[in-house]
């Protein structure tokens, strides 16, 4: 499997099946695939090298109000604890997202993290208790308002799926 494969496959469905329900507006972005790829650049401060972190996956955004509604991350090989920390880390730290060089809010907006599990593994049960853990020690500033679902599968295409119908 080709890296970042079904995160190009999710992109490229939720961008076929955006075009069909009559808003304009939104868009969705992904860093793997062919149709609409851009980076989803998290950043606090000024936008520069030196303030970038690392980038998302994919991203459903509001593009006329330059709104982030949903933001989505796809470990298509696992999640170690230090990966979903990572992943989730990254947006408590940044303030805005660049795409496309235009600055977007992600304020309140829903985070998902699809991850492919082992049958019978206990990756999913400790994705969600790090993802507890880190929302409880820190405040609703630093929160803004997003959600944060950690979803799972043991097959990475039902995983994208079940991501998809998600958002």
């Amino acid at each position: 499997m080709e890296h970042g494969q079904y995160t190009a496959e999710m992109g490229e469905r939720l961008e076929a099946w955006l075009k069909d329900q009559d808003q304009p507006d939104v868009k969705v972005y992904y860093d793997h695939g062919t149709g609409r790829m851009s980076k989803v650049v998290p950043y606090f401060g000024s936008y520069s090298r030196a303030s970038t972190l690392a980038f998302v996956d994919c991203a459903v955004v509001d593009a006329s109000r330059r709104q982030t509604l949903v933001l989505c991350e796809i470990e298509e090989q696992g999640a170690s604890p230090k990966k979903v920390i990572g992943d989730i880390g990254n947006l408590l730290m940044a303030e805005w997202l660049c795409i496309g060089g235009q600055r977007y809010s992600f304020h309140s907006a829903h985070v998902i993290l699809g991850i492919c599990v082992k049958d019978g593994g206990q990756s999913e049960a400790k994705a969600k208790a790090i993802c507890r853990r880190l929302k409880s020690m820190v405040g609703p500033k630093v929160l803004r308002g997003l959600s944060i679902h950690v979803r799972a599968e043991t097959d990475a295409d039902v995983l994208v799926k079940t991501v998809q119908k998600e958002i």
